[in-house]
């Protein structure tokens, strides 16, 4: 896997606590696969057009940073509705990628075994 992203959507206080466990699960023990180990992460706090939503400040409250075994990371405020924020977001993610040695490490690994 390439990259890591992910997309929190609502603004009820059940879904945001659900969220933040999540988040706190993932960073725990899925980021720790030696496959995903690296990998960039980005997530977007969704809904920023409606009041009340969880800013992407907010969401990286919940995130400790010592857990992301140096790997880059960013939290974007987006709205899917009127696409605020999604190309920045998006844009970060590619350029992290391109500019990667993780990514040119796959590629040789994906290329050696047929995959390319």
């Amino acid at each position: 896997m390439l990259h890591i992203l992910i997309i929190f959507t609502s603004k009820s206080p059940t879904m945001k606590a659900l969220f933040y466990l999540t988040i706190r699960r993932i960073t725990s023990s899925r980021l720790s696969i030696k496959d995903l180990r690296g990998a960039p992460l980005l997530i977007l706090a969704n809904k920023q057009d409606l009041p009340g939503s969880i800013s992407a400040e907010d969401v990286a409250r919940y995130l400790d940073p010592k857990e992301l075994d140096e790997r880059l990371y960013m939290f974007q405020a987006v709205s899917a509705y009127d696409g605020t924020g999604i190309k920045f977001g998006i844009d970060w993610l590619v350029e992290v990628m391109e500019r990667s040695k993780r990514t040119e490490i796959l590629r040789v690994r994906a290329g050696a075994a047929g995959h390319v």
